[in-house]
């Protein structure tokens, strides 16, 4: 062990030697260093060459003294090679901390606690765990029970990218005039009435739809199929389509949109296969009325059938 203490006789000089000799001034004797009343049995096998500090003090530590624009730095070495393979330097001149690895700077923290690195992994092990930079309310955080990368503003996620690489975008995507705010596909349910009576329902026959919403745009399509089991006398209101997946613009707001009938058939003959056209009009927000050949036709006999698919404007 050596031991490192005041020259008794000349103030100011050190001693450094074994804890039973002397040394004469300026002699370093093999062995471990302890300075300030710690031995290395206070220190780990793997750390004891130079021990500082006591276990009775409050406060200890270990000074490096550089002039106010030099660099005190801490080297890392294996003896070959180069000298400064690790390194963690302090530049009073910018007041930076700084730690090298492989001789390259790999991060940097600034006088205003802003930290530069290459990168930054988080890890427990064998797995990467949740990793926040920023705080509660702003930020970036990877959550590694699901995968979920989350970008937080306000305190709110405002762009999650979860690990199958879909990205959810709270409050839209703005595209320079205007914001995207939603897009959905999905399946409805079309109801074809005769003014308040239902006459096709999925009880009742075929209903089927399916629609994709892009912001306020919805492109709708269905059929409505009922073979004759029943038919329906009055000749004098429209036929009509409820069940919207949402409501929509209507009747003059939105130009008189509608959607395009292909199948229209009743009394035993498809009226489009004989070349008339006809439409679903939107003349309520939640309510398609039909216009053309059929529109108020007695259902007689025979099977009824309507397809319509077109693209209409959400309200």
């Amino acid at each position: 062990m050596i031991t490192i203490k005041k020259n008794p006789e000349t103030v100011g000089k050190l001693k450094v030697g074994t804890t039973g000799a002397t040394p004469a001034d300026g002699e370093i004797v093999a062995g471990n260093v302890s300075v300030g009343g710690a031995t290395s049995a206070n220190a780990s096998a793997d750390g004891n060459d130079l021990v500082c500090g006591s276990t009775t003090g409050a406060a200890t530590g270990a000074s490096i003294v550089s002039t106010n624009a030099g660099v005190g730095s801490l080297f890392f070495t294996d003896g070959a090679g180069y000298k400064n393979q690790g390194q963690i330097k302090y530049d009073h001149d910018t007041n930076a901390m700084t730690v090298v690895t492989n001789t390259a700077d790999a991060l940097t923290i600034n006088s205003s606690g802003l930290t530069t690195a290459k990168s930054l992994l988080v890890a427990d092990g064998a797995n990467d765990v949740a990793l926040t930079l920023g705080n509660s309310s702003y930020g970036l955080a990877l959550d590694y029970s699901t995968g979920d990368l989350s970008l937080k503003t306000n305190g709110t996620n405002k762009v999650t990218v979860n690990n199958a690489g879909v990205c959810t975008f709270s409050g839209g995507i703005n595209l320079g005039d205007t914001t995207l705010s939603n897009y959905a596909e999905g399946t409805w349910t079309p109801i074809l009435k005769k003014s308040t009576t239902v006459i096709v329902d999925a009880s009742t026959g075929t209903s089927v739809g399916i629609y994709t919403r892009v912001g306020d745009m919805l492109y709708l399509s269905g059929r409505v199929l009922r073979a004759a089991e029943t038919t329906e006398a009055d000749a004098s209101n429209r036929w009509n389509i409820t069940g919207l997946p949402f409501s929509v613009e209507s009747s003059a707001a939105a130009a008189f949109s509608s959607l395009t009938v292909g199948y229209n058939v009743m009394n035993g003959t498809d009226a489009a296969e004989a070349g008339n056209s006809s439409r679903f009009q939107a003349n309520s927000s939640t309510t398609l009325e039909l216009y053309g050949v059929n529109n108020t036709t007695a259902w007689a006999s025979g099977t009824i059938d309507f397809t319509f698919s077109g693209v209409l404007k959400i309200a």
